[in-house]
């Protein structure tokens, strides 16, 4: 009788033994699992876009360049990097005295260039229209020269470099300040550059 229930009792020992190993395994095998599956998880690396460097950026992709010469709107104007000089002369809106074929008009714009747009010229550098008779009779005998405070558009046309366009804007600009002081004034006249008034600063006077 007491060893029946001595065997009954190791029986049961062992079941319940085979019972924690088992559990100990299947812990041990969803700890391991688990601890698994989160370590494949990688970190996503964080890309801070600085605003100050954006700005940098945006910066360099504009460019100011200023127009001049034989062009209806002189002035500056902005272009994205990588724009030509056409693009620069065709927002100028070109005169028909313009000569476009001296110019590159592939060239890629330079910021804070200068382009100036040179006007149609014959072999002899002149425009070669003839003087009238009334043009005549402003020109003084000593030299020949213009008078730039009482000359008609007809006859400032005459002088190389000055279209019909530029002799307008010569005789607003004289209505608008009263006549010119200077000779050198000229070159406050919207679309005349240094290259034009060097051209034409020996031909005219003011008196």
């Amino acid at each position: 009788m007491a060893s029946s229930n001595i065997g009954e009792v190791l029986t049961l020992f062992d079941w319940e033994r085979r019972t924690q190993i088992v559990v100990l395994v299947l812990l041990g095998a969803l700890v391991f699992g688990i601890g698994y599956k989160y370590a494949k998880v990688t970190a996503v690396p964080v890309v801070e876009i600085s605003a100050e460097n954006t700005q940098e950026q945006e910066g360099k992709d504009e460019i100011f360049v200023h127009v001049t010469g034989a062009v209806e709107k002189p002035g500056v104007y902005v272009f994205e990097s990588g724009a030509r000089v056409n693009d620069a002369v065709a927002r100028a809106v070109p005169l028909s005295e313009a000569d476009l074929n001296l110019m590159n008009l592939a060239a890629v714009l330079e910021d804070g260039k200068r382009i100036e747009v040179p006007v149609k010229r014959q072999a002899d550098g002149r425009q070669g229209k003839p003087l009238s008779s009334s043009a005549q009779d402003n020109v003084p005998a000593n030299g020949g020269k213009i008078n730039i405070n009482t000359a008609s558009a007809a006859e400032l046309d005459t002088l190389p470099g000055i279209g019909p366009a530029y002799a307008e804007r010569i005789i607003q600009y004289r209505e608008k300040q009263g006549g010119f002081s200077s000779i050198e004034e000229l070159q406050d006249v919207s679309g005349i550059g240094p290259n034009t008034y060097e051209r034409i600063k020996d031909l005219v006077c003011i008196y």
